[in-house]
């Protein structure tokens, strides 16, 4: 009788501990921007995920500068001195229940280049040039504006001037 009791009492232990545990795990992440390619403009759009989906503390780390809270889908500015010219590392690390998951991209930054071939030279210029004129944002654009360097809607000599104070700059 005592060894049946035992185990109905064991049971019941076992029994609580299952309905009572919560299952964590290790989240998957993906980053879907930046891509691992060249960003020329001041701004990079951080676009992440994880599987499975659930309540994450989202952190990043750009280089050296680490563990910055941030919430998924958010804009980075280069101006607060994250990203560096050339190549730049970026991780991800999400976090729930004490399982924490990483991701990491390299990509590079060069203003000016928006040819992607790691270097301001006349091809960026002649590429930019060509779409001079105002664009009105936010009604849309018919062509992108991978050269507007001051973010003001409008491709002008100014934005020119700022790009070729990069002219033969490389990575």
């Amino acid at each position: 009788m005592k060894k049946i009791l035992f185990c109905i009492f064991l049971l019941s232990l076992v029994n609580f501990g299952i309905a009572t545990a919560t299952n964590y795990y290790v989240p998957t992440i993906t980053i879907h921007s930046p891509e691992a390619k060249n960003y020329s403009l001041e701004m990079l759009w951080l676009n992440v995920t994880a599987q499975p989906e659930g309540n994450y503390t989202w952190k990043y780390k750009i280089n050296s500068w680490g563990n910055i809270s941030f919430t998924p889908n958010e804009t980075l500015f280069v101006s607060q001195g994250l990203v560096k010219q050339c190549f730049n590392n970026l991780t991800v690390y999400a976090t729930s229940g004490g399982q924490e998951g990483s991701a990491s991209v390299q990509f590079y930054h060069l203003f000016g280049d928006v040819d992607g071939d790691r270097d301001v030279d006349i091809y960026d210029v002649v590429r930019c040039a060509r779409d001079f004129g105002p664009c009105m944002i936010p009604e849309g654009c018919p062509r992108p504006l991978e050269c507007d360097f001051d973010s003001n809607g409008l491709l002008n000599i100014y934005d020119i001037v700022l790009m070729t104070a990069y002219y033969g700059k490389r990575c």
